[in-house]
């Protein structure tokens, strides 16, 4: 299972923790495994690899600090810099 184009990590984890229930596996080392090879490249996934989880919970608690630090970056961004009026 891969992390479509455009959609938040939110998305995706609620979308991944689904298929978990429905596929019914308890080997947490390969969910973790499978999560991982299936999340976009970027700062979440670097902050995986410096120190790796060993549950999903673990990866969703993680994942909640960091969509928490992600809404506030878009929000700076889009407060910060005021659009030039068009002459």
């Amino acid at each position: 299972m891969k992390q479509y184009q455009g959609e938040t990590l939110k998305e995706y984890i609620s979308r991944f923790g689904v298929e978990v229930v429905k596929v019914g596996t308890t080997d947490e080392a390969m969910i973790v495994y499978a999560f991982r090879k299936g999340v976009h490249p970027g700062s979440f996934i670097k902050s995986l690899n410096r120190a790796r989880p060993k549950t999903f919970a673990e990866i969703r608690s993680r994942a909640v600090e960091h969509i928490a630090s992600e809404g506030e970056a878009y929000e700076k961004c889009i407060t910060a810099a005021p659009t030039r009026p068009r002459a």
